[in-house]
């Protein structure tokens, strides 16, 4: 596969910094609760059962409901695009 280089950075390399950023600003976009336990989870891995202040399976709903929003906002995001 060929990819452009600018000053020695690829294109892909570009694109994924930018969908990371869009990524981020997206998780920010979320309730802080919603933000706390994707962070415990996908950051500081913990397990769902060990994040304080709630249930283990509270906690597994907040983080599925959470990759919901972000993947519709994703989808969104591609479709406003196209």
């Amino acid at each position: 596969m060929f990819t452009r280089k600018m000053h020695g950075i690829t294109e892909s390399q570009i694109e994924g910094k930018e969908l990371s950023d869009i990524l981020v600003h997206m998780i920010l976009d979320l309730s802080e609760r919603c933000r706390n336990v994707l962070y415990l989870h996908y950051y500081n891995e913990l397990s769902y059962a060990d994040i304080l202040d709630m249930t283990e399976t509270n906690a597994r709903q907040i983080a599925r409901r959470s990759r919901k929003i972000l993947i519709e906002k994703m989808v969104e995001r591609v479709l406003m695009y196209e």
